[in-house]
């Protein structure tokens, strides 16, 4: 009786494992002849049933079928599973790990059996998909058609045993992660596969990791990139931008102006550079680099409103510091040559923010600044002008500069008593101090 049992159990096991790899050749006949409804319906019970999951062939026929859906012109076809590229890759990769002895591998790679196209077939699919999505800056779409044709590379490379041929599309796909934020990815993509592994030679992809890094709140990160950027990437003038940004912002303007000057040298057209190594050069109280830099931006377009506008400041800012000493000064000859001193550095700055409201009259900055000099230097009817927006280039008639002799001052030179004999020195009154003249 038991081995009746056995024998019954022995023969419904398989009956089942026959009954399934009539499957697998139903789903591939329903294929033949264009039923893809059924085939798929076959196939899908083969590939995960215990007798054919394990099937090299189970996977290729699901491959083929899988690709003919995606093949297909017809909606309800299409509609069958929308997924179908992806099952199609996956279910040829699978072939690939289950073909041991190849019998069916280099049908999964090429196709062109069974009028089918394979995974190198797909890959153009995949890819078409993801520049196709990335240009209409459907990065979600775009980052899944990248991935499926970078995963078919890697199986391939894997498979014939050799590196991955095309490296760009890792690209693609990290910076369409960048775009969905999705970090994690696009850090692997760009740091570990295009910076670590293939020594990417283009400037954008250290560029967008030291965004990513940046978005991460890590600038130690984000330099690292952007020196490996300066080592390996074949244009370098934007990463050293880069560079100054984040040295500016953590305040190492010595660094930043370094970087800038190496920026200006690679690319000596660029006006931004010059104003911002500019700005670094006034925040460190080097006037007269900044001068120079600005000069020399100036010469390149003359035009330029941030070029006026920030000689312009840099020269008001100076003469600030001298009249603010005349405020402290306590000695009334001394206060009215720095005021002056002050004025006639405020005259410096005149056609330069002049120039800057010509280009561009209604920057409130610029106007309230050339509005204060005017006024400091006498011509109030000019200030006023200049706030309403009236203002017409050299009609100001009352400014009045100081001469030279009028802003200096003279330190007295100090000299010692005569003392004879021993006797105290007689004492000398000290002039009563003036009242302080009124600030202008």
């Amino acid at each position: 009786m038991l081995k009746k049992m056995l024998f019954l159990v022995a023969v419904a096991i398989s009956s089942q494992a026959i009954a399934q790899s009539s499957a697998v050749t139903s789903a591939w006949n329903y294929m033949k002849y264009g039923e893809l409804d059924k085939a798929k319906a076959s196939i899908d019970g083969a590939s995960t049933n215990e007798s054919t999951k394990n099937d090299a062939k189970t996977f290729l026929y699901k491959g083929e079928i899988y690709e003919k859906i995606v093949l297909s012109k017809k909606p309800e076809v299409l509609a069958l599973d929308p997924n179908a590229l992806h099952v199609a890759i996956e279910s040829y990769q699978k072939c690939l790990d289950l073909d041991l002895k190849k019998k069916y591998a280099d049908i999964a790679i090429s196709g062109e059996v069974n009028n089918t196209i394979g995974l190198q077939g797909l890959s153009g699919i995949a890819s078409s998909t993801g520049v196709n999505a990335y240009n209409k800056q459907d990065y979600k779409t775009a980052l899944t058609g990248f991935e499926s044709y970078i995963s078919i590379g890697e199986s391939i490379a894997k498979y014939l045993n050799r590196a991955v041929l095309d490296t760009v599309t890792y690209q693609y796909a990290g910076n369409a992660a960048y775009f969905l934020k999705d970090y994690p990815k696009a850090n692997y993509y760009l740091g570990t596969k295009m910076v670590d592994q293939f020594k990417s030679k283009d400037a954008n992809v250290y560029l967008i990791l030291s965004e990513v890094s940046k978005a991460e709140k890590d600038t130690n990160k984000a330099l690292d990139y952007l020196n490996k950027g300066m080592v390996n990437a074949k244009e370098k003038k934007n990463i050293l931008i880069d560079r100054v940004n984040i040295y500016t912002k953590r305040g190492d303007n010595k660094q930043a102006i370094q970087d800038g000057l190496k920026a200006i040298e690679a690319d000596p057209k660029n006006i931004s550079i010059y104003l911002a190594v500019g700005t670094m050069y006034q925040i460190m109280k080097m006037d007269k680099e900044a001068e120079e830099i600005y000069t020399k931006a100036l010469a390149i377009d003359p035009n330029n409103f941030s070029t006026n506008y920030l000689i312009g400041i840099g020269f008001y800012n100076q003469g600030a510091n001298v009249y603010n000493e005349s405020i402290e000064s306590k000695n009334d000859k001394k206060t009215i040559a720095l005021e002056n001193r002050a004025k006639i550095i405020w005259s410096k700055a005149l056609p330069f923010m002049k120039k800057a409201y010509s280009i561009n009259p209604n920057d409130k900055d610029n106007t309230t600044y050339l509005s204060e000099i005017f006024a400091k230097l006498g011509d109030l009817d000019a200030a006023s002008a200049v706030k309403k927006g009236s203002y017409v280039q050299d009609s100001e008639k009352n400014v009045k500069i100081p001469t030279e002799a009028e802003a200096t001052y003279i330190e007295p030179k100090s000299t010692k008593p005569m003392n004879s004999g021993g006797s105290k020195p007689s004492s000398i009154p000290s002039p009563k101090p003036k009242p302080a003249p009124k600030k202008k």
